[in-house]
């Protein structure tokens, strides 16, 4: 369940940093 936490913040990370 923390992996999948972790790989969310970081796509919503990506997505600001586009």
């Amino acid at each position: 369940m923390e992996e999948e936490e972790k790989q969310k913040e970081e796509q919503e990370k990506e997505k600001e940093t586009s």
